[in-house]
């Protein structure tokens, strides 16, 4: 009995060895598209439908707060000025925000169409107005800017397919510029 114990304590020993030995060899693929099996129908559905829109998991949602409200001259220089680093930042393919969108509108007698920024961050006589378009149009109130007018969205999109190290490079610069 005792020589039994002692050979399956050796053989456990030498298995617990072999599977350490071999753990270093063990690493962790982020890529989704892994996932899903090629040739299989759903696949192709899905590769295609990448194709058409793009991938949709390359972005960051930042959200900036203020409790007095987003129509105040020194908070939008402020998302301003951070929209413009946001988009130094390598990797970083766009960023979208109600400080540096414009949309396009048609003149009255709808010849001439021109663009206008969404909030005239340098002109406070102007808020009032952009504040009534802005939350007169679904697509703005609710993704672009909260319902209470206290918190704006930036939303910002990395280069596809990035690697997880190159993700955690976003990460780290973005964590600088915000915190």
């Amino acid at each position: 009995a005792k020589r039994s114990a002692y050979i399956t304590l050796v053989v456990l020993f030498i298995i617990t060895a072999f599977l350490a030995f071999m753990a270093r060899n063990v690493s962790l693929d982020f890529n989704f598209e892994k996932f899903f099996p090629s040739g299989d129908p759903d696949t192709e559905f899905f590769n295609d439908y990448r194709k058409k829109f793009g991938t949709d998991n390359d972005f960051l949602l930042i959200g900036l707060v203020n409790e007095e409200g987003i129509f105040k001259k020194d908070f939008l220089l402020k998302t301003d000025s951070l929209v413009k680093k946001l988009e130094k930042i390598e990797f970083i393919t766009s960023v979208t925000s109600v400080v540096n969108t414009k949309e396009w509108i048609k003149s009255t007698l709808g010849r001439n169409v021109f663009e206008s920024p969404l909030i005239h961050i340098h002109d406070p006589e102007n808020y009032s107005a952009d504040s009534l378009r802005l939350f007169s149009v679904p697509v703005w109130k609710g993704n672009l800017i909260s319902e209470d007018a206290k918190v704006i969205s930036i939303f910002v999109q990395h280069k596809q397919y990035l690697p997880k190290e190159g993700c955690d490079k976003v990460s780290i610069e973005i964590e600088k510029l915000v915190s």
